[in-house]
């Protein structure tokens, strides 16, 4: 299997209040969405999106980048290839809806098909920065070294309160853990039986949030979550489009969030 050579620098923590303020040039349109909506990624103006399938949503633009995702055990094996880039299981540590329920030794056993499909492979995605989700992610990123099988980046989601710190805190220590490039396939601002956050809050924590990405050489692409106006209620500060499929203030923000970079990320 081809082997990327590549060369990070690490860049410093720079987060900004501000779309209007600068940062330092990465070099790579970064800017995703993850969606199941067809409209949202021409509406948000994205280089690139996925879908949590191995199937392209059929009404978005071929100029648009699709990613295809092995979401569980059950598409391995359904995908023909060679595709540029794969992304691996989706939250594979938890189990319930919208979560793939995986042990390590079945992931492990199932990676010889994953990364025979693609010249570039992301690691299974964990959902959060718990305890339990990184000792998964440890054991397995330790079976993939002991048996010299490739991943090339690291993909991560995170949902909470407005807190740039926490999001960023995370990036900074899976990247420092293992010395792959990030990707946060999957972020936004969440409400909780105790907080509920105002669309306001989340459009602050975005324009903080996406030049600090933006200025990491090693985070080498975003989605925020496509939230939309069917999704729960958790998730209402999130949204990027209402009801009606028109983009939200948040949804506009994301849009009109300007990259430094020509071309994609993390392309072979």
């Amino acid at each position: 299997m081809l082997k990327l050579i590549r060369r990070f620098i690490v860049a410093l923590i720079c987060p900004a209040a501000a779309f209007s303020q600068s940062w330092a040039s990465a070099g790579c349109l970064k800017k995703g969405v993850a969606t199941n909506q067809a409209s949202l990624p021409q509406q948000l103006h994205v280089p690139w999106y996925y879908d949590w399938s191995i199937t392209p949503l059929g009404a978005v633009p071929n100029n648009i980048s699709f990613v295809p995702m092995f979401w569980g055990l059950k598409n391995v094996g359904k995908l023909a290839g060679p595709v540029p880039i794969i992304l691996g299981f989706n939250e594979p540590s938890r189990s319930g809806h919208g979560q793939s329920n995986i042990t390590v030794s079945q992931a492990i056993a199932a990676w010889p098909q994953v990364q025979s499909i693609a010249l570039v492979v992301g690691a299974p995605a964990i959902g959060s920065n718990s305890f339990i989700e990184r000792a998964w992610l440890t054991a397995f990123m330790s079976w993939i070294h002991a048996n010299n099988m490739q991943v090339n980046f690291i993909p991560i989601h995170w949902y909470g309160p407005p807190d740039p710190t926490r999001l960023l805190n995370f990036v900074d220590s899976v990247y420092a853990q293992f010395g792959l490039p990030i990707w946060v396939t999957e972020f936004a601002v969440k409400n909780n039986a105790t907080n509920i956050y105002t669309p306001q809050q989340a459009l602050a924590y975005m324009q903080a949030v996406l030049p600090a990405l933006e200025s990491r050489s090693y985070v080498e692409r975003f989605a925020w979550f496509g939230a939309a106006g069917t999704n729960s209620a958790e998730l209402v500060p999130s949204r990027l489009a209402d009801a009606t499929g028109t983009l939200t203030p948040l949804g506009q923000a994301y849009a009109s969030f300007p990259e430094s970079g020509t071309t994609l990320c993390e392309q072979p």
